[in-house]
């Protein structure tokens, strides 16, 4: 089943003209982990960790206005993911839905990379991305979400 991968960044437009997607950007791949560094026989107290989530794309019109996010230290209010998934089956199935919406608040640029070669493309790009709080939506189940500006269970 393909995936169709959109990011928002709130301020920052993308090159995206898909039909509810304008304006959005068009990602290749997306990684966030998150981690409890428990093992056998140790203590329950630990912190859990939340890595940056991480993109990679093309360079497109929103390259620069990122950059200048990092470089100033900028905040983005909000983020959001959309993990959309084909509908059929090969590639005449139809975009139906979104499968996960990860929305991310008080954001920051935590690293950026570009990289390519010699093959006649635009060159690639890694963007991470520190957040204070994040909220994942998986259509049918109930909502999720985790914000680190208040204490564990509240």
């Amino acid at each position: 089943m393909a995936e169709h991968l959109y990011l928002k960044l709130d301020g920052i437009d993308g090159s995206c003209d898909k039909d509810g997607h304008k304006k959005w950007i068009e990602i290749d791949s997306y990684s966030h982990g998150i981690s409890y560094g428990v093992g056998s026989g140790k203590d329950f107290s630990g912190q859990v960790d939340h890595s940056p989530l991480s993109v990679s794309k093309l360079v497109d019109n929103s390259t620069h206005l990122i950059i200048q996010k990092l470089n100033r230290r900028e905040q983005i209010k909000e983020i959001i993911l959309e993990i959309w998934k084909d509908g059929g089956s090969g590639s005449t199935g139809k975009v139906t839905s979104a499968a996960i919406i990860i929305k991310l608040t008080n954001c920051r640029v935590s690293s950026y990379s570009m990289g390519g070669s010699d093959t006649g493309t635009l060159p690639n790009e890694s963007i991470s991305f520190a957040y204070q709080a994040i909220h994942w939506t998986f259509p049918g189940s109930k909502p999720t979400d985790h914000d680190f500006s208040k204490p564990f269970g509240a």
